[in-house]
C-alpha cells in the first residue's frame, strides 16, 4: 500500500530498497473451513484469469515486485 500513498504524495514517503516477498500477502481462513478456502481461491483465480487483479495492483501502485499467484501459477516457496 505504501506505493499507492507514495504515488499520491511523492515527496512525503520514502522506502528502503527491500522488496516485500509475495508470501506476505495472505488471506486467512479457519483451517477446517475448506469450502471458504476453495471459494476464496476460486475468486483469486478468476481475478487473475480475467486480468482484473493486474488492474487492481496497477491502480494501487503495487504492480512492481508483486507476484500474482493462483492455482495454476503457484508462488514459489
Amino acid at each position: 500500500m505504501i506505493n499507492f500513498y507514495m504515488s499520491k504524495a511523492p515527496n512525503k514517503f520514502q522506502t528502503v530498497d527491500m522488496p516485500v516477498p509475495a508470501k506476505t500477502w495472505v488471506i486467512a481462513t479457519l483451517k477446517n473451513n475448506t469450502a471458504l478456502r476453495q471459494a476464496v481461491q476460486a475468486g483469486i483465480d478468476e481475478l487473475n484469469t480475467s486480468g482484473a487483479m493486474t488492474k487492481i495492483v496497477k491502480k494501487w501502485g503495487i504492480d512492481k515486485g508483486v507476484d500474482l499467484c493462483s492455482s495454476s501459477h503457484p508462488c514459489a516457496d
